[in-house]
């Protein structure tokens, strides 16, 4: 009642343990009939990752850009394991960070109408004075790459909640809901932001919490 399930870094970081350690962690997420959210990123196994996922598993990280992600590192074709781990119910969200977030990789998944299912900081002591800042600075650049707005809000709430078993008690506006309320303005004008490997784009619109 008080675990939502097991994460498991994988990459770089367990070089030739990576399997082993997360057939590990999905063990422990059967036994404990709870969720695996798996951080992917260079040199991870994430093929044979993809394959192992349940429905309602996570994969973070998905538009990083350092390789090994949810494209064909040859083609930046979606791998063919990415679409069937969807079809499966897997959740990949954003984890945007210092270092798991590039325009272009987001932008390419588009292209095949691949979009996150949950929209999500990273934040910690390392970007939170820059690059990530805030949630709002990171749905804003989802408006910037040309999501809607209504989607982006909606990949920000009720879907994060549903994806770790937490809705309708939190997510959403019903009534005796939790009352875990963002007020915020649409404002226009010229916005700078950087993803997680300096490329700058300018946006016409950012979120202005009120």
């Amino acid at each position: 009642d008080i675990a939502l399930g097991v994460k498991i870094r994988c990459g770089l970081m367990a070089l030739g343990n990576n399997m082993e350690a997360f057939e590990l962690a999905l063990a422990s997420a059967n036994a404990s009939h709870s969720r695996i959210m798996c951080h992917i990123s260079v040199r991870a196994p994430t093929r044979k990752i993809l394959d192992r996922l349940r429905p309602g598993d996570i994969i973070t990280h998905c538009f990083s850009g350092r390789g090994d992600g949810i494209l064909d590192n040859n083609s930046a074709a979606l791998l063919p394991e990415t679409q069937l781990a969807r079809s499966r119910g897997v959740v990949f969200d954003v984890g945007h960070g210092m270092g798991s977030f590039d325009w272009d990789t987001a932008l390419k998944a588009f292209e095949h109408s691949f979009y996150p299912d949950t929209i999500s900081t990273d934040l910690h002591r390392f970007n939170v004075e820059r690059v990530v800042f805030d949630l709002p600075t990171t749905m804003s650049k989802f408006m910037l790459l040309g999501m809607d707005l209504k989607d982006i809000v909606e990949k920000t709430t009720i879907a994060p909640a549903k994806a770790i078993g937490r809705a309708p008690e939190i997510g959403t506006l019903q009534p005796r809901s939790c009352a875990d309320i963002f007020v915020f303005s649409l404002v226009s004008g010229e916005f700078r932001f950087q993803d997680s490997h300096n490329k700058e784009r300018i946006g016409e619109y950012r979120l202005l919490p009120e």
